[in-house]
């Protein structure tokens, strides 16, 4: 029925806001342990590392724990400088969502939609979003198929509320 279908898609989505929270603390910590780390190389990492997850992340470095946490990420080893581009993702993802929500499905009311069935989305994403492939760089992409430049407010009003 509706209801439940609608009970089970606020529920889902409860989860996917915590999981982008959690997330984006996570973002955080690689990304100013990168930049830390690169700026000097030779300072304590681990101490580094441990004082970022609990700014971030709110979790406590386990007692006479002295093992280099840090080295276990194979991002930061194999990918370096590269984390922060998953969260410009949902960024861009969130600001999708909302200019194909309120302006090619012209829906301003619904908190939750979906875009299942809805032809015009697909219109949109291939005539406006992919069909310029490798023309345009990522910025001028997203201005030219939003609008507007990558805007963070968009995940916020999505997921931080």
């Amino acid at each position: 029925s509706g209801e439940v279908k609608n009970k089970i898609a606020k529920e889902s989505f409860k989860t996917l806001q915590l999981e982008q929270i959690i997330f984006s603390r996570w973002v955080q910590v690689i990304y100013r342990f990168e930049k830390a780390m690169f700026e000097n190389p030779d300072r304590d990492l681990n101490t580094l590392w441990w004082e970022l997850v609990e700014k971030y992340q709110g979790l406590k470095k386990p007692e006479n724990r002295d093992e280099p946490d840090w080295a276990s990420k194979i991002h930061i080893a194999l990918y370096p400088v590269y984390y922060q581009n998953y969260m410009m993702g949902e960024l861009l993802a969130s600001q999708l969502y909302f200019y194909i929500k309120e302006k090619v499905l012209n829906d301003k009311n619904n908190e939750l939609i979906s875009f299942i069935g809805k032809k015009e989305v697909g219109e949109y994403l291939k005539n406006l979003f992919f069909s310029y492939g490798a023309l345009f760089k990522w910025d001028k992409l997203i201005k030219t198929s939003t609008g507007e430049e990558l805007n963070p407010e968009y995940w916020v009003k999505q997921f931080a509320k």
